[in-house]
Parts: C-alpha cells; sequence; structure tokens
C-alpha cells in the first residue's frame, strides 16, 4: 500500500524478463556465498562471466549482483498518487558492482543474523555484544584486512569501510567492539615479530581474544604525545606505571591492550614513545568500564596501572618508535570511525523518513509538511556527503 495515499499500488520488479532468466542462478550463487562463508565478492566473477555471456549491460551486472546478495531483487514503482514505494533514502551510487554487493552483504548479515533488538539490548543492559562478535569472526570477516599468507582475507581499505558501515547499522557502538579489535590487531600484523604474530594473529582471527587500543590519558587526549605512563626496563623485562582513560572494549573477555608508553622520557616527545601488547588480565591492571549516558556495550574503560610487570616480548616494533605506529594506527581508526559513524546516521535518517510518512496529523502525514520536508533533506543530504 502507498505509505503517502494508502491505496494499493503497483510495483514492478526492475528488468522482468532478465530477472526471471537469472532467478535460479542468482539464488543458487547466493546460498553458495551463505552456506560456504565465502568473502561475497568471490561470487562477482562469476556473475561478470555470466552476464557477458548473455550480453547484459553494466546496470544489469548491478542488479543481478545486487540479487545474489539478498536473494531477491530491488522492486521500484509508483502509487497509484504518484509516490514512490520504497522510504529509504537513495545511497550515492559510486561504488564498484561487487562493493555494492559487499555492502549489501553485511547489511543483511547484521539484519538477519543481529538485529535491531539485540544490538539496543546490550545497550540497555551494558552487556558486551559475546554472541554477535562470535557470529562475525565465524564469517572470516575479522580477517578483511589481514593477508592470505596470514590467514585473513586480503581485502583493501573500502572493503573494510564497508564493513564498519554495515555493522554499525543499528548502533555505532556495537560495532566499536569489532572495528577496535580489527585495526588495532592490524598493528600486529605490520609491526609485529614472528613470534607476535604466531601468538596472537590465529586466535584473533578465530575470535578467541580481542584487542583494544590504550592511548589516551587524563592529560594526553588528542595531544597523544604527552603520555605520562611510564615503562621502565626491569632486568630483561618491563614495569609499567601510569594511567589511562577512554580504552574502548578493554574490559571484554580475553582482550589485548596495545598501550602506549614513554620508554625515554629524556627524548623529545615523539621519539621517546613505546607500544606493548598486554592481556587485560595481567597483574597490576585495574580497569574499570566508565558509567557512560552512552555507548553502553562495548563501551569506554579507564585503566590504572600499578607495576606491571611483562616480558621483553610484549614490546611491539621498536623501542622508542611507538610515535610511528600509533600514527598508522590512527589513519585507519579514523576511516573506520567514520564509516561507521555514517552507517548509523543512515539508519536514523531512514528511520526519521519512514516515521514522517507513517504519522499522521491533520488529516495527513507529516511528511507532507514542507518544514519536516525540508528537515529530511538537509539530514539526506549532510548524511551522503559525508558518506
Amino acid at each position: 500500500h502507498c505509505v503517502t495515499c494508502h491505496r494499493p499500488g503497483q510495483v514492478a520488479p526492475m528488468s522482468l524478463m532478465t530477472y526471471e532468466e537469472v532467478r535460479p542462478w542468482a539464488r543458487s550463487i547466493a546460498q553458495q556465498v551463505g552456506q560456504k562463508r565465502m568473502p561475497p565478492w568471490h561470487a562477482a566473477p562469476g556473475v561478470r562471466e555470466y552476464a557477458n555471456d548473455r550480453s547484459l549491460d553494466s546496470d544489469e551486472i548491478g542488479t543481478i549482483l545486487r540479487w545474489v546478495a539478498s536473494g531477491s531483487p530491488r522492486r521500484t514503482g509508483q502509487n497509484p498518487c504518484g509516490a514512490r514505494q520504497d522510504t529509504r533514502t537513495e545511497r550515492m551510487n559510486f561504488l564498484t558492482p561487487e562493493q555494492e554487493m559487499w555492502r549489501a552483504t553485511v547489511e543483511r548479515f547484521v539484519d538477519e543474523e543481529i538485529g535491531r533488538d539485540y544490538i539496543r539490548n546490550c545497550d540497555r543492559e551494558r552487556k558486551y555484544p559475546y554472541e554477535a562478535y562470535e557470529k562475525v569472526a565465524k564469517q572470516g570477516w575479522l580477517g578483511i584486512l589481514f593477508s592470505e599468507e596470514s590467514g585473513g582475507l586480503g581485502g583493501d581499505i573500502m572493503d573494510y569501510a564497508l564493513m564498519c558501515e554495515g555493522l554499525a547499522k543499528y548502533g555505532f557502538d556495537f560495532s566499536t567492539g569489532l572495528m577496535v579489535a580489527t585495526f588495532t590487531a592490524m598493528n600486529v600484523e605490520k609491526f609485529g615479530t614472528l613470534e607476535q604474530k604466531e601468538r596472537y594473529i590465529q586466535p584473533f582471527l578465530n575470535g578467541d581474544i580481542r584487542f583494544s587500543i590504550s592511548i589516551s590519558e587524563p592529560g594526553a587526549g588528542s595531544d597523544a604525545a604527552s603520555t605520562k605512563t611510564r615503562a621502565r626496563r626491569d632486568g630483561n623485562g618491563w614495569v609499567v606505571n601510569g594511567q589511562k582513560l577512554w580504552c574502548s572494549g578493554a574490559a571484554a573477555d580475553n582482550a589485548i591492550l596495545a598501550m602506549l608508553t614513554r620508554t625515554d622520557p629524556d627524548a623529545p616527545k615523539h621519539k621517546g614513545l613505546s607500544v606493548f601488547l598486554i592481556p587485560n588480565d595481567t597483574e597490576g591492571l585495574d580497569i574499570r568500564k566508565l558509567p557512560t549516558m552512552a555507548r553502553r556495550a562495548t563501551g569506554t574503560t579507564e585503566i590504572f596501572v600499578d607495576d606491571v610487570k611483562l616480558p621483553a616480548d610484549a614490546l611491539l616494533g621498536t623501542e622508542n618508535d611507538g610515535w610511528k605506529i600509533i600514527t598508522d594506527h590512527l589513519e585507519l581508526e579514523r576511516v573506520a570511525v567514520a564509516a561507521a559513524y555514517v552507517g548509523n546516521a543512515q539508519t536514523a535518517v531512514d528511520d526519521a523518513l519512514r516515521y514522517a510518512h507513517e504519522r499522521i496529523q491533520f488529516d495527513k502525514p507529516i511528511f507532507d509538511f514542507q518544514v519536516i520536508r525540508h528537515m529530511l533533506a538537509v539530514e539526506a543530504a549532510v548524511r551522503a556527503y559525508a558518506r
């Protein structure tokens, strides 16, 4: 039924003949993608080969890829009053068909395997989303940026950004647990020793351990190089003292902290820093989840570090070269966080648009009032621009 005039509407599938022709084949490929837990872009070459054999144009190829990802065609059309049936704001189409297929797969996974109610409940009860984290790990998506030699999927930054966007659909904080773990684990992939990679990467990809980044302090937020937490040599190992703040996901089970410390107090502030890998159950760590007003599931923490003893091999990379690790880390973190906020904003705009069509005042949907339309148009434009 039309959301504007409430009369029955005629909604037809795009390219009906093409859809009927490829429907059994497309559903078969979609089923294989789901059963084998394989990245959806692996199916894309087969889609293109099939399409080229039948001389389909690029628009039809993109349509088929979306069908493979969603299991059904996208339906559009006009209702008796001329209003569109679809109340979802349109996305800017700058993605390749393979990327669009991947985006749709992540979004469908969040809808079918996780859901809005689960994410809302975790936030309400301040409960870490362990079950959903495990589901994502089983998909193999924790390894999206890891090389195939390390057991990962060998994806690129666009693949990662689209995953972050999709996972944040019903809550940025939910995606935080997965994003923080993945972009922090990449520090081990890039800077870790062979022994550290063997110890941490495969257990991480399996979902057995998590990672959390620990940079900020009460007196060192944006000015991260002003870190006061001190690591000093003690025989063949290290002893760390200090305090950290805003460490997302650090209180979760089996988390490894990548902690920025000062190892040379006499060096220029960007030169005397080092990063250590510290299991969150190490003696001397006091990790307290903060009572925030929002972002209550994955949450963020305050960490008190009191004479924490570490072995020599806890050092990540080279001593006093921690700033290089952190700046490399922050480049990836900012892409992930921005993409996730865009994904969550998309849902906010879609929910507002749907409500504007459903809410009746003065005998008509509030969407019909110009001021409401202006508000929705501005928000949709801002979201599209950010994306």
